[in-house]
């Protein structure tokens, strides 16, 4: 592959502590997989990062950047009416956390939040992809934004973090589902 093995095991070391792969011995490196108690985990630091980062907005945001993150709302919306693959909407919807995310007094939150998305981006885009998940998906970024647009910091990180409890809730639910259908076809 014309790489020297420094910058190979640089490579490998730095996704493990990212929890992105696991270091078996006699095996070598292999993707790590996300379990049902660490996805509880993950979506529980993620709940209470976005509910932070979204109290960080309506505190420290312009009402340019809210009129911003507002549009992007819409533009999720009108999205989600054309019924758009999940990567897409995934896509769309990512902008709307760039606007959040992206004021300086969320640079550290957008740091881990980053961090967290990488371990779990396989199920975002099959939570967001489950039929009828994606219109209560919208409803509560929505619920977010009209509380940051009357820049009531309590309602809009309890919305936030009511996004992130439904979303855990979601993925927990397709798991168990996973996990019955293969117990059923051994």
């Amino acid at each position: 592959m014309d790489i020297s093995r420094t910058s190979l095991r640089e490579a490998i070391r730095s996704l493990e502590a990212e929890g992105l792969l696991t270091l078996v011995p006699h095996r070598g490196a292999v993707v790590a997989s996300v379990e049902l108690p660490d996805v509880r985990q993950i979506y529980q630091v993620r709940g209470a990062l976005e509910a932070l980062a979204t109290s960080n907005f309506v505190v420290s945001s312009t009402d340019e950047e809210i009129a911003e993150l507002a549009n992007a709302v819409e533009e999720l919306r009108i999205a989600a009416s054309r019924n758009l693959s999940g990567k897409e909407i995934r896509e769309i919807k990512q902008r709307f956390y760039d606007i959040l995310l992206g004021i300086s007094e969320n640079r550290i939150v957008k740091e881990q939040l980053d961090k967290l998305n990488n371990r779990i981006s396989m199920l975002r885009t099959l939570s967001m992809g489950r039929p009828g998940r994606l219109k209560f998906t919208v409803i509560e970024i929505e619920e977010i934004v009209e509380a940051i647009k009357k820049r009531d910091r309590a309602r809009a990180s309890e919305a936030a973090l009511k996004h992130i409890e439904n979303s855990e809730k979601n993925v927990v639910e397709l798991l168990l589902m996973k996990s019955g259908e293969k117990q059923n076809n051994h």
